[in-house]
This record gives structure tokens, C-alpha cells and sequence, in this order.
């Protein structure tokens, strides 16, 4: 047998080969329900393509997937693939954070491997190559979130070591009285789609795994991403908060994303203040419930929020 081609992938020709890699990673396929309940099977040609993002997310619908590989092409991410012969057998893609405080950072976005195709060494090769890329890169360390045991082992067998725990929260959103007047907190809408990166000096404090840089590209793009699922919600909207010299930049969507400027890191309160702030923003733009992953360092002022711990991760790290 020879030995599978590592090389970068083409967006042009490779998107319905990369679509049906990562759906056969998934044995059985269920409709979802618009409040998020699962329905009965079906195949997978049947599925909306918001069904199919509740799946696995722009993985497995060719119309999603090249908008999620535009945002990585144009945030400067890395895209592998594994080749046998003329066929894809498992991909890996790659994001950078070049101002991490950990130093320059390659961040482990996906990884996939052919079921058939699973412990043969081609994820270990999709890591090597990638390793290369993010050391002539000037990346001193490669972080990944580690979702279950089976890939917990395989990274640590790889050197990755756990240094952190990344935690899921969520909220519903009723309707209750709001909790914080908006006028308790300057609010301005932030003309983002002409921001490449967010502005100098913002930390992302609250959000996913991903890097900054990725998650700004992210949203920028959600309006066309609402738009190919044909969702009835607006897309979100970022507002720039202002309380004396303290600014966060908050999202009102589902998933929370949070940048604080370094006044608004020292100021005491602020994070909470801008938690409930875009509570209130998302209710207005009719999100029924919030999602936020963080770090346990602010896992109190999220349970302070009323928001519950779902699920931890293994946030995993390798130096380069």
C-alpha cells in the first residue's frame, strides 16, 4: 500500500470530496426541530441545510462548507488533506493567533479521519505536516479542545498536554423584566464589516476555542451564513459598550462573544455588567437562549449571571 500524500487542499475542486469525508464520520442522521429536539431519521440528501448544521456544523453541506473555509483562507489558516490516490481520506485545518500571550499560536480548528481508514497513522501525519507549517510559521505552541476520551488520547499520545479546562454555559431567555436598563451602558453599533480583525488592545474574554482573528471573520460572515440556512433570525449585530473608559464589544446572537478593552479588563464589575447588557440585546433581537464557553476563572461570574455549566472540555497544548 503506498503511503498517503499530505498536501494543501484546493477549494475550487475539493469541497464535494471533503463534505462526503466528514459525513461519513456520522452513522445515523435525524431531523431537528426549530426549538432543537430530534426528530425521526432520515437520510442525509432529506435534511435542510440548518439541519445538517446542527449535524456538525459547515462540515457536511457544500454550500456552508466553502464559506468556512473562505473565513480561514482570509484569516491566513492552514487546510490539509490526506490523499490516497485520488481520493480524500482525512483533513485538517488550522488557525493562527500570531498575538497570543503564549507566543505565536497554531490552533487545531478540525481534524477528520476516514472511519475505515482510523488508526493507520494518517492523523498523526495530517499533525506532523502541520506541525511543520505552524513552525516555519514562527508558532511556538499548537493548542486543540479535546471533546471526548477517544481524541483526549490520541493528542496526549502526540505530546499534547492538558493545561485548562474550556467550559460550555448556557441561558434560556424568557421574558422576564429586563435586569439592566440600556441606558445604564453606552451602546453604539460598531460598523464591523469593514473591521478585517478587531480593534488593537481587545481581548477575547468571553468565546469559542477558536482565535480571535477567526471568530471576528466569523461573524462578519454570519448574515450570509443565516442566509444559506435560510434561518428566521436576525443576523447578529456587535455593539461597542462604553461605561466611563471601560469598552467591551459584545454580540447579540446566541453564542456570546465578548472582547474587553484593557480598561475594561481592570474595571471591577464591568464583564458582569456586559454580560447582562447583551442578555438584554440578544432578547431584543429574539434569541431564546444563550450560549458562552470560557475558561474557569470566570466560571463564578457566569453562574452569577444565571448561566449553567453543560459540558467541560480538555483544552489541550504542545510546544512547538
Amino acid at each position: 500500500m503506498t503511503r498517503p500524500t499530505i498536501d494543501l487542499i484546493n477549494s475550487d475542486v475539493d469541497i464535494e470530496a471533503l463534505v462526503s469525508l466528514n459525513c461519513r464520520e456520522i452513522s445515523e442522521w435525524h431531523h431537528y426541530t426549530r426549538d432543537g429536539s430530534r426528530g425521526a431519521p432520515s437520510s442525509w440528501e432529506a435534511l435542510s441545510c440548518w439541519e445538517r448544521w446542527r449535524h456538525g456544523g459547515p462540515w457536511l453541506d457544500p454550500d456552508l462548507l466553502p464559506l468556512h473555509l473562505k473565513i480561514l483562507e482570509e484569516t491566513g489558516g492552514t487546510v490539509l488533506a490526506a490523499r490516497q490516490k485520488e481520493e480524500i481520506i482525512g483533513e485538517l485545518e488550522i488557525a493562527y493567533d500570531l498575538v497570543s500571550p503564549q507566543g505565536k499560536r497554531a490552533h487545531i480548528v478540525w481534524i477528520v479521519v476516514d472511519p475505515s481508514w482510523q488508526r493507520k497513522g494518517i492523523g498523526t501525519l495530517l499533525l506532523k505536516r502541520g506541525r511543520e507549517i505552524a513552525t516555519q510559521m514562527g508558532c511556538q505552541v499548537m493548542t486543540v479542545v479535546s471533546e471526548d476520551q477517544t481524541s483526549h488520547k490520541f493528542y496526549t499520545s502526540l505530546k499534547f498536554q492538558k493545561t485548562n479546562s474550556l467550559l460550555l454555559f448556557s441561558k434560556e431567555l424568557g421574558n422576564e423584566k429586563p435586569l439592566l436598563q440600556i441606558d445604564d451602558v453606552q451602546t453604539l453599533p460598531l460598523e464591523w464589516k469593514q473591521r478585517p480583525r478587531p480593534p488593537i488592545g481587545f481581548k477575547l474574554t468571553i468565546g469559542n476555542n477558536y482565535t480571535p482573528s477567526y471568530t471576528w471573520s466569523y461573524l462578519r460572515y454570519m448574515g450570509s451564513l443565516y442566509k444559506l440556512m435560510e434561518v428566521d433570525a436576525q443576523s447578529p449585530q456587535l455593539w461597542l459598550l462604553r461605561q466611563k473608559e471601560a469598552e467591551a464589544i459584545t454580540v447579540a446572537h446566541n453564542f456570546v462573544r465578548l472582547w474587553l478593552s484593557p480598561e475594561g479588563e481592570n474595571a471591577a464589575g464591568f464583564l458582569s455588567t456586559s454580560l447582562r447588557l447583551t442578555e438584554e440585546l440578544s432578547r431584543n433581537a429574539k434569541v431564546t437562549h444563550l450560549n458562552a464557553y470560557s475558561f474557569p476563572s470566570h466560571r463564578g461570574i457566569l453562574e452569577a449571571t444565571g448561566f449553567t455549566l453543560r459540558r467541560e472540555e480538555s483544552y489541550l497544548s504542545m510546544h512547538l
